[in-house]
């Protein structure tokens, strides 16, 4: 049984039911059973992840540069 886990930041709960079809779609275009496929979600908040030594939460939004 394939475990994927995905790290994010908070989305909602549609965007969430929408990455779990098409991850598990993937994988059961490569033969693997769907009953089989789980994904593991883990939300990241901000402030406990950092890019190039600054923390998401001190950084712009993306674009908004």
């Amino acid at each position: 049984m394939p475990v994927i886990q995905v790290n994010i930041h908070k989305w909602d709960i549609e965007k969430k039911r929408e990455m779990v079809a098409k991850v598990t779609n993937v994988f059961t275009e490569l033969g693997v059973p769907r009953e089989l496929v789980m994904i593991q979600i883990r939300e990241d908040e901000l402030d406990n992840v950092g890019v190039g030594g600054v923390l998401l939460v001190d950084q712009p939004p993306p674009g908004a540069r």
